[in-house]
């Protein structure tokens, strides 16, 4: 009981630690100046744009600089978030159904602010910016630009409150860069430019297409006429290429026309225009893991004759893959975690009620489990991590041929592996630990009692678990 407690107890004050301490990551600052400081920037789950960070340039060092949009251009964190400064125009109206206006508010007010870059490329960069009145989109063409909001209102209409009327505008001004940098036409027009594109392609054969060869003994050249099957790959590469052109921008007005003010569409739009039109998704940081655990198995058996509870103490190996459900506060982590045991539980001899002896053989368990968990990290340092652990197991285990023997005065009753054992059954793990220098694991882990005898035998079979354990972690992405 004393260990349960112990571990209830890290549980409880994890929410302590959790809020006193903050995450710090790898990150740089730019200066005013220009000049790039590498370190490490206190990262919070931020919801408004920040306007100031906290950075180190060691993690160990007690000095805390404080950036702000007047003293750096730009900061990102390692795998996360990177903000720039710029001043720009922020529109003061609101899009909660609530706080919504009669007729368009087109207030605004210029400020210093760090934006979110959310993609950039060869064309555009989009960026956000979310503050206690709404979240904003802004674009530019150039780093040096001055971004743009993607202007978006709702209000209401006239001067009774009536229908809810919403401005798309940042449609238009997506059209207007889509169309400076990629075509743009609407379906029947895409029909008709592959097909007048295909009969360009088919009088290609009346037209003499020559390349230049360089004769090896002089440098001067010469024309000659390409091969009919030549003139047919560059003919087929041309209407591939016609094709793609205008079915690619077909798409991108169609995206553009059906898009939402949401962070997914705008995104995928500003890569379309960057020429990007693959799907990208952030990297998910993760990590493999192995193991060996000092596993303390107490089975109690309770039926006509109450059998001493038996420990069994035996090493656990395990292996596992684990994954940061979000990358930017690696906070919450998702285990699956692959262990093997092998487990002898003795019984001594026992009365049972009517004063018959009954006796077991040693009982020997190897099992399989599978279990999927999860972890918060209650503090959380690049250098050292103390986390709080739940899960699930489902485990598979085969026995040896144990037997029962029941002696009474004037009979003896032999019965093979009784009272029967489960094959298949579940547990609840919790578990709590820290884990140093980003590799090596250690912790106290606890499995709530769960029953472990099937078939109506007579018996009620009750297995918890203890442990103790270690894991190394490696094959960071």
């Amino acid at each position: 009981m004393k260990f349960l407690y112990y571990l209830l107890v890290l549980i409880l004050l994890a929410p302590i630690f959790s809020n006193a301490q903050g995450t710090y990551k790898h990150g740089y600052v730019v200066s005013l100046t220009g000049d790039t400081i590498k370190g490490y920037i206190e990262y919070k789950k931020w919801e408004k744009n920040p306007d100031s960070i906290n950075f180190k340039k060691e993690l160990h060092d007690s000095p805390v600089q404080v950036f702000t949009v007047f003293t750096a251009r730009e900061f990102a964190v390692k795998g996360g978030d990177t903000y720039r400064k710029y001043i720009i125009n922020i529109s003061q109206d609101h899009v909660d159904k609530e706080k919504l206006k009669t007729g368009i508010d087109t207030n605004f007010i210029a400020q210093n602010v760090f934006l979110q870059i959310l993609t950039t490329g060869n064309n555009v960069t989009l960026f956000s910016y979310t503050d206690s009145i709404k979240t904003r989109y802004y674009v530019s063409e150039s780093m040096y630009e001055e971004p743009r909001e993607l202007a978006y209102r709702v209000y209401y209409q006239g001067k009774t409150v009536g229908g809810i009327q919403t401005d798309t505008t940042y449609r238009n001004q997506f059209r207007y860069l889509a169309l400076k940098y990629k075509p743009i036409v609407d379906t029947a027009k895409a029909k008709a430019a592959a097909a007048a594109a295909m009969a360009a392609a088919t009088a290609a054969n009346q037209v003499a297409v020559t390349k230049q060869v360089k004769r090896k003994s002089k440098t001067t050249y010469k024309t000659k006429q390409l091969s009919k099957s030549a003139i047919a790959k560059v003919k087929n590469q041309r209407i591939a290429a016609e094709r793609d052109s205008v079915a690619n921008a077909d798409t991108l007005a169609t995206m553009i026309t059906k898009s939402k003010y949401v962070k997914v569409d705008l995104v995928k739009i500003a890569r379309a225009i960057n020429g990007d039109t693959k799907e990208k998704f952030d990297t998910v940081r993760h990590w493999w893991f192995a193991g060996i655990i000092l596993n303390d198995n107490v089975l109690a058996l309770n039926g006509p004759a109450k059998f001493p509870k038996s420990s069994s103490i035996m090493p656990k190996i395990s292996f596992g893959y684990s994954v940061f459900l979000n990358k930017k506060t690696e906070r919450m982590v998702f285990r699956t975690e692959l262990s093997l045991s092998a487990n002898k539980y003795t019984f001594p001899d026992t009365r049972d009620t009517s004063g018959a002896i009954n006796s077991l053989s040693k009982i020997k368990q190897y099992t399989f489990s599978v279990a999927p968990q999860l972890i918060y990290n209650v503090y959380n340092e690049i250098e050292f991590k103390a986390y709080i652990n739940i899960g699930v197991s489902a485990n598979l285990s085969a026995y040896n041929k144990y037997t029962f023997t029941r002696t009474s005065s004037d009979t003896t009753t032999v019965k093979d592996k009784y009272p029967k054992l489960s094959t298949f059954w579940f547990n609840v793990p919790i578990k709590a630990g820290v884990v140093i220098d980003n590799h090596y694991e250690f912790y106290l882990g606890y499995a709530f009692p769960a029953t472990l005898t099937s078939g109506g035998s007579g018996y009620t079979g009750k297995l918890k678990q203890y442990e103790l354990g270690f894991n190394y972690l490696f094959g960071f992405n």
